[in-house]
């Protein structure tokens, strides 16, 4: 017997979109039976096929799990590799590395692996519990369009269920994602691999398309540059992010463990593509500005990490502090001319503008001295006025 199904233009949308990213190669939604459910084998295939869809990426990897499975009699061997990339890159997860290839995948465990795999940052720490999990995991769907039908996530997820939500969560990411470059370095090898296979660069583009329209025509680039550095290169638009500058940072936080946590690097170099971002930014859209454009690119990147992970705006400040205090340079000798405000400076402006963003819970920065009182009193004045500024300025190309 036949299923009868009716197909709606978002279900029809969602199949063509997974057609054509070999999500699925049925060549007909009906051959694809989207109200089937679907078992835990052919999911592990279908997310790992999304994931390449959605975030362009390098496929190998070359980590692998240690899996045993309840039924190997009926398990298809030619998804195993699927099965290994998809544990391996904790896309999907299940109890004591014991995999049921012909279970039923719930709707739960469905988009709980959906979101890890096409947005990897929106992943909580270890520390966080199932539930405090489960509620970024429902809140971050429905900001970005699903709507549920009923709230039975127990209930096995269906063909047709996936590629829509698929589709949705897709939509502002594929095909958008600016074209990234690795050029390789025999004195960096590992650095091209690690930064090639972590996809590092196109999670950080992943979130800033959440909230900025990237200039099309924009491309970005891992490079040895000589000196550790990064830059937007106006005649080619393209942002190069230093693999010098990545080992300095490394070296930063071994030598000072007592001012970074847990993702500190991450956050360094994100702030540096931040800043970096907002140079090409005001470049490409002939932004107006009238103050120094660092200061301004500071000023930007700083308000979109504190927007994203406010910890990540304190790594930030805490590399320049250090850098200040090793400066052993006579105060003359400063280079007050340089483009660059002082690192002193840099500092202590984004630590005013993160207690500006929530002078309450960051109230400490007054008590343990971090941040002097004569500043703190209009950090949160500043803090509005870029938001409202960056409003203004961009228009419709924002999204806060």
């Amino acid at each position: 017997m036949s299923e009868i199904f009716a197909v709606s233009s978002k279900l029809q949308e969602a199949y063509e979109f997974a057609y054509k990213n070999n999500i699925t190669s049925m060549e007909s939604i009906e051959l694809f039976h989207p109200t089937r459910p679907m078992t835990r084998q052919e999911f592990a295939k279908m997310i790992y096929n999304t994931q390449s869809a959605i975030i362009p990426q390098d496929t190998s990897n070359p980590a692998s799990c240690d899996i045993d499975f309840w039924d190997a009699s009926s398990f298809d061997s030619t998804l195993m590799d699927f099965i290994d990339k998809v544990c391996a890159k904790w896309i999907m997860r299940w109890s004591h590395n014991l995999f049921h290839p012909n279970d039923s995948l719930l709707r739960s465990e469905a988009l709980a692996s959906l979101i890890r795999a096409i947005a990897p940052n929106q992943i909580l720490s270890e520390d966080n519990t199932n539930k405090q999990w489960w509620d970024a995991y429902q809140k971050y769907a429905e900001e970005h369009g699903i709507i549920f039908q009923d709230a039975d996530f127990e209930k096995p997820i269906l063909r047709g269920e996936f590629i829509e939500w698929a589709y949705i969560l897709s939509e502002g990411k594929s095909e958008k994602i600016p074209e990234i470059f690795y050029t390789y370095h025999k004195d960096f090898t590992d650095l091209y691999r690690e930064y090639k296979n972590n996809h590092f660069m196109e999670n950080v583009l992943s979130d800033i398309l959440q909230r900025i329209q990237i200039p099309k025509g924009l491309s970005f680039k891992y490079d040895s540059c000589d000196e550790a550095n990064a830059f937007y290169s106006p005649e080619n638009h393209t942002i190069t992010l230093c693999y010098e500058l990545i080992n300095q940072y490394k070296q930063q936080i071994q030598e000072h463990p007592e001012s970074f946590w847990k993702w500190a690097l991450d956050d360094l170099l994100t702030e540096t593509l931040y800043h970096e971002f907002w140079h090409a930014i005001i470049d490409m859209y002939d932004l107006p500005i009238t103050w120094k454009e660092e200061d301004v690119a500071d000023q930007i990147s700083a308000f979109l990490l504190i927007w994203e992970r406010d910890e990540a705006s304190i790594h930030a400040a805490s590399a320049y502090y250090i850098s200040a205090m090793s400066d052993t340079s006579d105060k003359n000798d400063l280079p007050y001319w340089d483009e660059h405000s002082l690192d002193l400076q840099r500092y202590y402006n984004i630590m005013c503008w993160v207690y500006g963003s929530d002078t309450e819970y960051y109230s400490d920065f007054l008590n343990n001295e971090t941040l002097p009182l004569n500043r703190a009193l209009s950090c949160e004045w500043e803090y509005q006025k870029m938001n409202s500024s960056l409003i203004r300025i961009l228009g419709d190309k924002i999204n806060f």
